[in-house]
């Protein structure tokens, strides 16, 4: 992106980018946590309202590709890697949509509060582009008052400091040793977030 200085957003609550039913809204260890406490739920409640994603490769395609596009790490379950976000309805809409509006909003998850920018590490700050989905079917974009630039960035690396928790998450919760066959279940994983603390490792409940 040239410049934010210059871009204008105005969210219409339309609710698009909550319907889309190719669109995966991933979760961190932290997104968990902050659901959790706005939900008061426990394990049982929070495994109602995420979703584990299997994401095959499309033609001429590796797991490495795949693995780029989602960005966040895939994580070992008992079926397999999966990825971890917010359960979408058969429709392909939020389990959070109500109407057009998102009855969580005060606990969404990070990679909704960042739209319609994602980021990349780049130098002293966030690289920012505007997100491929928002690019081609956000009717928000070029409308209402010039976008804060400086919020823009904090909220970029808030962004990705939350990503590197998911990988040094990921990388603790994969490398468990696979003798116990309970290891993996879901129960476990969303435990283990619940858990844990910013820079700890992985330790799920036993």
């Amino acid at each position: 992106m040239s410049s934010l200085a210059n871009f204008r957003f105005h969210c219409t609550k339309c609710g698009a980018c909550c319907k889309y039913p190719g669109l995966i809204v991933n979760v961190t260890p932290r997104d968990v946590r902050v659901l959790a406490r706005h939900l008061k739920a426990d394990v049982a409640g929070m495994l109602k309202v995420l979703g584990f994603y299997q994401v095959e490769p499309g033609e001429g395609q590796s797991q490495e590709d795949v693995q780029e596009r989602m960005v966040f790490p895939a994580l070992k379950t008992h079926r397999g890697p999966a990825y971890l976000g917010l359960l979408k309805r058969s429709t392909g809409e939020c389990t959070f949509l109500a109407g057009d509006t998102c009855s969580a909003y005060p606990a969404r998850p990070r990679i909704c509060q960042t739209f319609p920018f994602s980021f990349k590490p780049a130098g002293e700050g966030p690289e920012i582009s505007v997100a491929r989905f928002a690019a081609t079917s956000c009717p928000g974009i070029g409308q209402g008052g010039f976008v804060n630039p400086a919020k823009v960035k904090e909220t970029g690396r808030l962004a990705l400091a939350e990503i590197g928790e998911a990988r040094a998450f990921a990388r603790s919760w994969n490398g468990q040793p696979e003798g116990d066959p309970e290891a993996f279940k879901p129960a476990r994983l969303v435990g283990a977030m619940l858990a844990r603390k910013p820079g700890a490792p992985a330790r799920p409940k036993k």
